[in-house]
């Protein structure tokens, strides 16, 4: 399974009621995650249209942000990070969606061998750099942060340990984010370990 795969879970989703906007209390979301490709953005337009249909403030980079070219000077990408930093800053919670495959020019490639003795050539599905980073520095501040994933290769401790929720489809999130506002910390522990015990064995 892969992004379409994921992008078609989503689109689904959507025409399902997650939960009652009474048990939702308004929260402004920082919605981190990459954008470099056309899978990858419909997944940041889908559920930045879910948290605002359930009456969430969102703030995305790919929607809200500066566009900032490959040949941006340094006074654009200093003049996006700081935007970036100041809207992480104003939000209450940050959700990440952590599936990215990489580009093939940026893609790194695992070597493993088969039964056969024969070298085979795996692809790398990562969290985006950049949307690490922002998880990294909200923790820092203690915003809470919930990441949104389909499957990773492998769960990085530091990353897993960072999150207080993750979520696999809209309904989870949905869920997530009660959880969150009514501050249940110890059932979002036992979703997250569980969850993240799925995907390292997936």
């Amino acid at each position: 399974m892969g992004w379409a795969a994921l992008v078609f879970t989503l689109k689904c989703s959507l025409v399902q009621p997650i939960a009652s906007r009474k048990e939702f209390k308004k929260m402004k979301i920082y919605l981190a995650g990459p954008f470099f490709n056309t899978e990858s953005r419909e997944v940041v337009r889908l559920i930045t249209a879910e948290l605002e249909r359930q009456g969430h403030e969102v703030w995305s980079p790919m929607r809200d942000g500066i566009e900032c070219p490959k040949d941006a000077s340094s006074t654009m990408r200093g003049k996006v990070y700081r935007l970036d930093i100041e809207k992480i800053e104003w939000a209450e919670c940050i959700v990440a969606v952590l599936d990215y495959p990489l580009p093939p020019y940026q893609e790194l490639l695992l070597k493993t061998k088969t039964p056969e003795g024969k070298v085979d050539l795996i692809n790398v599905n990562l969290p985006d750099v950049g949307t690490v980073f922002e998880i990294g520095y909200a923790v820092a501040k203690e915003i809470p942060c919930i990441g949104c994933v389909e499957k990773v290769s492998g769960f990085n401790l530091m990353l897993g340990e960072a999150l207080v929720g993750i979520a696999v489809t809209l309904d989870e999130l949905g869920k997530l984010l009660v959880l969150l506002e009514r501050q249940d910390f110890t059932e979002l522990e036992l979703i997250r370990l569980t969850k993240q015990k799925e995907l390292e064995e997936f």
